[in-house]
């Protein structure tokens, strides 16, 4: 499957330093990929997804504020949303991010 999507220019490869990793070639399309996942699974996998990243990152979780959109995405974890939120908003004082 990803071979015939890859070969129809909707996704390419990008380089990653173990595994092969794809892209969509434009923004539409993944927008309407996304789009096209039933709420209630997208909402399942944000929470996994964001359980996970959680668990992989927590010796440096103030600055991968990377994952606060998969938080804000979970509306059973708004708390953490919030959380991540703000300290992202420490992290992007400290560096003088606007």
């Amino acid at each position: 499957m990803l071979a015939d999507l890859q070969s129809r220019e909707f996704i390419h490869e990008q380089s990653a330093t173990d595994n092969v990793e794809y892209a969509f070639k434009h923004a539409l399309t993944q927008e309407a990929a996304y789009n096209s996942v039933p709420f209630e699974r997208r909402k399942l996998l944000h929470e996994r997804i964001g359980s996970v990243l959680e668990a992989s990152f927590a010796r440096t979780l103030d600055d991968s504020s990377g994952r606060t959109r998969t938080s804000v995405q979970s509306q059973l974890e708004r708390w953490k949303a919030v959380e991540y939120l703000y300290r992202a908003g420490k992290q992007a004082v400290i560096r003088g991010a606007s």
